[in-house]
């Protein structure tokens, strides 16, 4: 097993999905994946490295004298780990494997930023329940039913949404900070005894 958590037979399986697929990395996961369904899908930096692994050395296995060392010079053994370490969680930061590795975090930052890995923003979504998905799968396939009849329809549709702004506007404590030497105990007012509310309402119809 290497450090990673694959064994020799995951990295071989790996690595004869990366020949079928020619060396195509995103492909060769797709075919591991179609493979073997119930094991942890790997990512496709895995594929490249585990393969130039093989190419170097001869073998899967890597070189123990890199193995929790701390790093200052970057290694592809090290900078397989940090990936691993963010695609396995994703909501991880920078600073806290940089602790647990025990390296600068610039090191870190270095390395998702030449593997295109970048930080997003979580996105609120609508909630639904279980009963809204069959709900809008018959009005989706009632739409293209629609658009079947008539190529026109969707420039006749009435998209519409509302939002309701209020006295207390939005704010939100972990994007808004006070630098200072000592706790200057900032407050932020809100809570407005006489307070009021307006409701936006908007539509878009063809173009």
């Amino acid at each position: 097993m290497d450090r990673n958590g694959s064994t020799f037979a995951e990295l071989a399986d790996m690595h004869l999905a990366y020949g079928a697929a020619v060396g195509n990395a995103e492909e060769a996961r797709r075919i591991y994946h179609e493979r073997f369904p119930n094991r942890r899908l790997p990512g496709a930096h895995m594929f490249v490295n585990n393969d130039q692994r093989l190419r170097d050395t001869g073998s899967f296995s890597q070189r123990q004298d890199n193995v929790g060392a701390p790093r200052r010079v970057r290694t592809p053994e090290f900078d397989e780990h940090v990936l691993n370490q963010f695609e396995q969680t994703p909501s991880t930061s920078t600073r806290k494997v940089a602790h647990e590795i025990g390296v600068d975090r610039r090191l870190i930052w270095n390395v998702l930023n030449e593997n295109n890995m970048h930080p997003y923003r979580l996105q609120k979504v609508q909630a639904l329940s279980e009963d809204d998905y069959p709900l809008r799968t018959v009005f989706s396939n009632w739409f293209l039913g629609q658009r079947a009849q008539d190529p026109r329809f969707p420039s006749l549709v009435l998209f519409t949404d509302e939002a309701t702004f209020t006295r207390e506007g939005v704010f939100n404590n972990n994007n808004n900070h006070q630098w200072s030497y000592e706790n200057p105990h900032a407050t932020h007012t809100h809570g407005h005894q006489q307070r009021f509310s307006v409701n936006l309402w908007a539509g878009i119809v063809g173009d």
